[in-house]
């Protein structure tokens, strides 16, 4: 039993207890619909992994349930499953919360929730107009086009994109035995037989991505030690799709690719400035998490003594760079989970401990993030802090099976 961003477990007593439970129902609810919406697991105990064995639910719970937290929560559309019955005999029942996509969800007494994390917490006033942006952006993937069929995307691009999903180690049998359609439909990619805007980021043609909004672009720029530009790659034909993008930008930018040398007795040891690992991460982070609403390129800009990577829009709802270690939330959950299942990043909230462990490992600066409405920014050093330090962890590392944090 794990409560995430989308998952929620409560006890049989809330919708027993009257207003409190009902209430407290319908404060999770707004906050999944404000989010990218959920589902509540009702009859499953606290400190239990299973329902009470004996625990019988009758259908008019599940009925006068629904009815209740519609009458409590404006802006909120959900649905109720049947009854299920767990293995050792226990019944339960779940509560499907959508996204609420254009619109804030309240609860009727006009409070707004969140969803961070694990937790629902309330929004302050800072955080209306932002979730108000987000909202448009929750969104955008799956805006249909009207004029594009999945036939008049670019073939070879569907065939690619289906062999990468049924050849990628973290994708399930049951996906990989669906249709080519149905992989699409599955992905968000389709929707009836229209690319969707996503369908057309991955799927289309380089004048079909054009007509995106606001498109996948992306600016590389090297400065010198007087920050004077010494060179500049610009990706603004839309000749790629994600994958292909990052991938491009990965071979062009040479930069990143330089290594110190470090004395180790009569040898010495080279050591990148940049970790392949930690570069590859903070890219898709930025295409993964932009704000494919508002207009603004991605910028890689390379220094003697660091790599800054820009994208347009602050850091999602409920982020600080305090607790981005520990929490979770997605702006493009769709695109996030293509890169995720194609086996290019890490999984759901773990790329962020991925690059502390790397950078700890090399005896680095964790990365900087400077966050505004309009933009986030990660600096990540290049200077290895100590030198000692980086050979004494190395050897450790090596003698001994140390768990990530303890690294």
């Amino acid at each position: 039993m794990s409560e995430n961003q989308t998952i929620e477990y409560k006890s049989l007593r809330k919708v027993k207890s009257g207003d409190a439970g009902f209430k407290d129902l319908a404060s999770t609810c707004v906050c999944f619909a404000n989010s990218q919406g959920g589902t509540i697991i009702i009859g499953w105990e606290d400190k239990n992994e299973v329902p009470p064995e004996d625990q019988v639910i009758p259908v008019q719970i599940i009925n006068d349930t629904i009815t209740r937290l519609r009458s409590l929560c404006f802006n909120v559309s959900l649905t109720a499953s049947v009854l299920k019955t767990h293995e050792n005999g226990g019944q339960y029942f779940e509560i499907v919360v959508f996204p609420s996509l254009m619109s804030i969800a309240t609860t009727s007494d006009g409070k707004i929730y969140l969803r961070t994390g694990d937790q629902c917490l309330p929004a302050h006033s800072e955080d209306i107009h932002r979730l108000a942006n987000e909202k448009e952006a929750y969104q955008w993937e799956l805006i249909p086009s009207k004029s594009l069929r999945i036939k008049d995307a670019n073939q070879v691009e569907i065939e690619r994109f289906v062999s990468d999903i049924r050849n990628s180690v973290k994708v399930s049998e049951y996906i990989k035995n669906k249709t080519d359609e149905e992989i699409l439909e599955y992905y968000n990619l389709a929707d009836n037989g229209f690319l969707t805007n996503l369908g057309v980021l991955w799927l289309g043609s380089p004048k079909q991505r054009t007509r995106l909004s606001y498109p996948l672009t992306v600016q590389y720029i090297v400065y010198d030690n007087n920050e004077a530009k010494v060179r500049k790659e610009v990706w603004h034909d839309n000749l790629f799709n994600p994958k292909e993008l990052i991938l491009d930008i990965e071979r062009k930018a040479t930069e990143l690719a330089y290594f110190h040398e470090l004395p180790r007795g009569m040898f010495r040891e080279s050591i990148r400035l940049f970790s392949e690992k930690v570069v590859r991460e903070l890219i898709i982070n930025a295409i993964a998490h932009k704000f494919f609403t508002i207009s603004g390129d991605i910028f890689i800009e390379v220094y003697p003594d660091r790599m800054e990577i820009t994208n347009p829009g602050g850091l999602p709802m409920g982020i600080t760079k305090s607790n981005i270690l520990h929490q979770r939330h997605r702006r493009n959950p769709h695109l996030i989970n293509i890169l995720h299942d194609l086996n290019l990043m890490e999984g759901e909230g773990s790329g962020y401990d991925m690059i502390y462990e790397v950078n700890s490992r090399l005896g680095k600066n964790f990365p900087e993030i400077v966050s505004d409405f309009n933009s986030t920014k990660v600096i990540q050093e290049a200077k290895i802090i100590d030198e000692e330090s980086f050979f004494l962890l190395s050897f450790v590392t090596t003698h001994f099976q140390l768990k990530q944090k303890e690294i």
